[in-house]
């Protein structure tokens, strides 16, 4: 769940606040046994938000750092699953110590009629150093390239109910990626429906 405030300086410059909160504590087992991030549906971790937006010749800009200040409870070892088992293919993720991320979104709305807007735009996203998980000795390890850069392709329609109430579709794509996801966030293709309040 994602909470965000702007407040415009001027017409083309913005401050953004916001947090992410967890829907679970990523923490589901089957069998009895922790299973990774890729099978989590959250992260588990309540995340800050801040950022800022610039508009230029109609070109937008955002900038943003997303920041774990709690970590969540997965307690997923690939070891403790059968030899024959997919799941050992997937990192370990005990106590995970997940790193922070820089973004900065390159937009260009383009007006198609007066509610219906699409906007192409490319992500670039920074995870600042290498996660960190807790072995079955007690041992925390650095997970080795999980540090690095993610490039996504985006495209964003909005409909324009009224004044205040509007509908996103957000479609990505990855282009670039890290070379280790231990966080389970790598996807071929997604899309996202979105219910934007004004007020």
């Amino acid at each position: 769940l994602f909470l965000t405030g702007n407040y415009a300086l001027s017409k083309k410059t913005s401050l953004l606040v916001g947090t992410k909160l967890p829907l679970s504590t990523a923490n589901k087992k089957e069998n009895g046994l922790p299973l990774p991030l890729d099978y989590q549906s959250s992260l588990g971790t309540v995340d800050l938000i801040l950022g800022s937006a610039i508009e230029v010749k109609k070109v937008q800009f955002v900038l943003a750092i997303q920041q774990p200040l709690t970590q969540n409870d997965n307690d997923f070892l690939s070891n403790e699953y059968p030899l024959n088992s997919e799941i050992r293919k997937f990192q370990s993720t005990r106590n995970f110590k997940r790193s922070g991320d820089v973004l900065l979104r390159v937009s260009y709305p383009i007006k198609v009629v007066e509610k219906l807007r699409l906007t192409p735009s490319i992500l670039p996203i920074y995870h600042l150093s290498n996660d960190k998980f807790t072995n079955i000795l007690g041992e925390e390890i650095e997970i080795k390239s999980s540090q690095g850069l993610t490039l996504n392709g985006n495209l964003y329609v909005d409909y324009q109910l009224n004044e205040k109430h509007a509908l996103q579709l957000n479609i990505g794509v990855p282009f670039v990626f890290r070379e280790t996801r231990p966080d389970g966030l790598t996807r071929s293709f997604i899309a996202n429906l979105e219910y934007k309040i004004s007020f």
